[in-house]
Parts: C-alpha cells; structure tokens; sequence
C-alpha cells in the first residue's frame, strides 16, 4: 500500500513538473517590449517616453530614432524651434530649445498623442482639471486662441504641463517641460 502510495505521488509530481503537451497560446494584445514601449510613451512634465527636458536636439534625436529638424531661428544657439522629419509621427510634436537644451515640447492634436495623466488634444477642460486637480487657470497672453491657460506645476515654476484651451472648452494643445511653458510664442 505504501510502495503503492508513494508510485501515485511520484506520477503526480512528474505531470506537475512537465510541460504542457500544448504551450498556451499568446494573445494578439501582448505586442514585443519595443512596440509596448512606444505605445506607452506619454507628455509630462519630464518629457515624452525617452526625450527628456534638458537634452540637446542630437541626445533628443537618438532617444526618438528620428532626427529633429531645426526651423532656422535668427539666433538657434539662444532658441530654436524644431519638428520630427517629415513622415515621422507624431507631426503635430514640436520642441523648443534654448540655449542649446530642450525646454518644451509641445502639441496640437497628434494621434495617440497622451499625457502621464491621459489627457488629450479634443478633452474638455473638465477633464484637465480632474486630471490635473492642482492646474492654476489664467487668462490667455494674446487676444487669440487660446481662450485660457490650465498649468500644472509639478515643480513650481521650474517643470509643468500647460494646457491651452479653447473658447469652446476643449483642449487645443498641451506643452510640457521647464519655465518655458509659460512663454507665449517661442522664446517671447
């Protein structure tokens, strides 16, 4: 009985320790580490996925994979402007550097364009502030577009996530990075 006992446990042993004849399948939705990174690259007020706020364009441009492409400011060692290559997306990216590191990235309305918080160009102002509860409200600079500003300042006055939001309520563009998100139209 005890010879008997002990064959019964050791053939349940060896089946618990076996692999399966059949591995289970892999679903559809686990995509490789590379895409799961890139589909989980989000806006904060540190950068966006690998592209950090202090880079220079050359560091941004290998962490992206694509060249930044400068717009040719009068003085690009004090501010220039810049865009992914054409093709590349997100095209409504743009950053803006001064003194040759980045300060801001900025956009108005890429696909699958989000921030660490989830809000996107099209949310309403509503959701920024569930989202953002901290977001100080002021007045836009200029008489057009935006109607106002929601900012969020993860350091104060020195890293933030700025929304721009429309007269009719929505999100119309989000910048995030340092004091720079507080500047109206490039380095003014």
């Amino acid at each position: 009985m005890v010879r008997a006992a002990f064959a019964f446990a050791a053939l349940f042993w060896l089946a618990a320790c076996s692999p399966p004849a059949n591995p289970p399948a892999v679903l559809a939705s686990e995509a490789p580490a590379e895409a799961a990174a890139e589909l989980a690259w989000t806006l904060s007020a540190e950068g966006y996925g690998p592209i950090r706020i202090g880079m220079t364009a050359e560091e941004a441009s290998a962490a992206f994979g694509s060249a930044l492409v400068a717009h040719g400011e009068p003085h690009p060692e004090q501010c220039e402007s810049y865009a992914l290559e054409p093709g590349v997306e997100p095209q409504g990216m743009r950053f803006l550097s001064i003194n040759g590191r980045l300060a801001r990235i900025t956009d108005h309305g890429s696909e699958n364009f989000v921030t660490s918080e989830g809000i996107a160009v099209g949310d309403s102002a509503a959701d920024v502030r569930v989202a953002y509860p901290d977001a100080i409200e002021e007045p836009a600079k200029d008489d057009g577009p935006p109607a106002h500003t929601l900012t969020s300042w993860a350091t104060p006055a020195e890293r933030g996530i700025r929304f721009y939001i429309s007269a009719e309520g929505v999100v119309a563009g989000i910048t995030a990075g340092n004091e720079a998100i507080g500047l109206s139209e490039g380095c003014s």
